[in-house]
């Protein structure tokens, strides 16, 4: 991904939404979602044109054929956001429970769930455990995971790790915390 990233009012206002969509909902929004937030709100705005024109990496590619279609956002997208800070936060402490658990567990378990957070972490929340699930696996290159199964209605995921995350987290520190991307610091 282009390390100097340069987005529009409309994209960003497009990245924006599907970002405040996980924020309230605890989920990623649906193509057909987002097109009837924008068609009230900015009828005069396409979002299909947006989001072709968007630069490479910050979203997943959606079926606008399938209105069921999720939106995700990648970690570089959602740091160009504003209100990340929380988002960014959860996020990092998961890839930091994925890096240790790859560095320290025996190499056949190498799996992380929602539920062994939850009995792990005294003070974990759920709401929280189940957002980092959705970050994780919306992050697919390179892979921090090989599967991942969830989250189902009630939240729960598990992953098995790739050994990849550990390039991962070194170049998520760099590009997106060490300010390679425009500089800027989480809001």
């Amino acid at each position: 991904m282009d390390k100097q990233v340069t987005l529009t009012e409309d994209q960003r206002l497009y990245l924006q939404q599907i970002f405040n969509c996980l924020r309230q909902n605890n989920r990623w929004p649906t193509f057909s979602e987002l097109d009837q937030w924008f068609t009230y709100h900015y009828p005069d705005l396409d979002i299909e044109e947006i989001w072709k024109s968007l630069p490479q990496g910050l979203t997943n590619y959606m079926d606008l054929n399938l209105s069921e279609s999720q939106a995700t956002l990648t970690i570089p997208a959602i740091y160009l956001l504003e209100n990340n800070r929380d988002a960014l936060s959860i996020f990092l402490s998961h890839l930091k429970l994925c890096v240790d658990t790859y560095m320290r567990a025996p190499s056949q378990d190498l799996t992380i769930s929602s539920e062994r957070i939850l009995q792990s972490q005294a003070f974990a929340w759920d709401i929280a455990v189940r957002q980092g699930g959705l970050l994780l696996r919306a992050e697919e290159a390179p892979r921090i995971w090989k599967s991942f199964t969830g989250p189902d209605a009630s939240g729960r995921w598990e992953c098995t790790l790739d050994r990849q995350v550990r390039r991962f987290c070194v170049g998520i520190w760099r590009d997106c915390l060490g300010g390679g991307l425009s500089g800027r610091q989480p809001v």
